[in-house]
């Protein structure tokens, strides 16, 4: 018998991502519509486009806002000491939740990635942060301490920020976009710069659409579509 065929690889449009791109770089100049609206849109073409894998996924990420209403409900008064030692895990894990939740991450082998999460939080900068990947979840620390200061930060925004910049000269396209190499996404430089370039592009939009009581609905939206577009990248 004849193997089964593999499903058919969609079809993906380059140049009509590259026009969701420039639409999405003229829409942070002049928000002349809601984030919201904006990245239903936005997921709309990525799927016309070939790209509906890239389409952010509310169910599995639930908002950190109102759905699951954990950024900005942390002190670091409240949280461990210190994530060090299996002493100070035992110390911190006492409820039966806590401890299945250390469980869980022992088996994800991300027991001690924790304690990225606490610098954050607590506005540590690690050393380690330079050559690593330790970035990504200490800047989810900081956006869980201060979420209307603190974007978050990850191989998806960043990407998506490189092609931003490389669109800066009208005349090019995705087409002749370079990524860079996947495992330098998660580094401190590219945190670095990447909250630089949010500071400077994507806030001020922000800040135009919302004032300080809304101001979260414009970041929940304005991640889901930076990740979706950079995500769209990442697809072969």
């Amino acid at each position: 018998m004849p193997g089964k065929r593999n499903a058919a690889r969609p079809r993906r449009n380059i140049d009509g991502l590259t026009a969701l791109y420039r639409r999405w770089m003229e829409f942070l100049v002049n928000p002349d519509e809601g984030f919201d609206a904006f990245h239903e849109r936005a997921a709309g073409e990525l799927r016309a486009h070939g790209y509906g894998r890239a389409v952010f996924d509310p169910a599995q990420f639930p908002s950190l806002y109102d759905e699951l209403p954990l950024a900005g409900n942390f002190e670091a008064a409240d949280l461990p000491a210190a994530w060090e030692t299996v002493a100070d895990i035992q110390n911190a894990a006492t409820t039966p939740l806590e401890k299945l939740l250390v469980a869980y991450l022992w088996k994800r082998g991300d027991l001690w990635k924790f304690g990225r999460l606490l610098d954050g939080i607590r506005n540590v900068d690690g050393a380690a942060a330079r050559n690593s990947d330790r970035a990504v979840m200490e800047q989810f620390g900081r956006h869980l301490r201060d979420p209307l200061n603190e974007p978050i930060f990850d191989q998806h925004t960043v990407r998506h920020m490189h092609a931003m910049k490389h669109l800066a000269r009208p005349d090019r396209t995705l087409d002749s976009f370079l990524r860079p190499a996947e495992h330098t996404l998660g580094e401190e430089r590219q945190r670095t710069a990447y909250k630089a370039w949010w500071l400077q592009v994507v806030m001020p939009a922000i800040v135009r659409r919302h004032n300080e009581q809304t101001r979260s609905i414009g970041m929940l939206w304005a991640d889901r579509t930076m990740f979706s577009l950079g995500k769209a990248l990442s697809l072969d």
